[in-house]
């Protein structure tokens, strides 16, 4: 593709009236100043299609084809296959989701990815990218609603160095150490 790609940039046969017809197409009367337009439009031509879809057959020769094909044909399919291939994977479930009854595993960024996703959950504005599968809060940030789902959770990934008190935030452990294990 790069070959030809530099062969309608360079090649000394076609005459070019502006700059305009920096690229021009080998097969048919097209043009354009953009490589990246020139290459789109090169895999007319050439058949390539690079952009599979990964949930059927189709290939597109352009991301925006794909895009399109996704919207139309795949709504709604990257949560629930990622979470029933998981499922299928580890067979247990912790969580239900109290909106759309997903099963849910307890694996905190699979969770915080559903509530960023659930088809249920009515987003009233920007505040609303992230719902709770739980209960009713909700943020636009993924690392707040991170940290909240491991209330629900139970995870406690930060741990004391000097005892077994453990949190699911690094700034209650710093508080424990600094209130508890103070040096004297």
């Amino acid at each position: 593709m790069d070959s030809l790609l530099d062969h309608t940039k360079s090649c000394q046969s076609m005459e070019r009236a502006t700059i305009d017809f920096r690229y021009m197409c080998y097969c048919c009367q097209y043009y354009t100043p953009r490589n990246y337009r020139m290459k789109r439009h090169l895999r007319l031509h050439t058949g390539e299609k690079p952009f599979k879809c990964e949930y059927c057959d189709y290939f597109g020769n352009d991301d925006s084809n794909l895009k399109r094909h996704m919207s139309k044909g795949h709504k709604n399919k990257r949560t629930t296959i990622q979470f029933s291939e998981l499922i299928e994977t580890f067979n247990f479930l912790d969580f239900i989701c109290r909106l759309c009854r997903l099963p849910l595993m307890n694996n905190t960024e699979l969770i915080v990815e559903h509530c960023e996703m659930c088809p249920i959950m009515a987003r009233v504005d920007r505040s609303y990218r992230f719902i709770c599968f739980a209960c009713n809060y909700h943020t636009h940030t993924r690392e707040r609603m991170r940290v909240h789902v491991r209330i629900h959770s139970g995870e406690k990934p930060y741990k004391c160095n000097y005892c077994d008190y453990a949190s699911h935030q690094a700034v209650n452990v710093k508080r424990h150490t600094l209130i508890i294990h103070q040096p004297v």
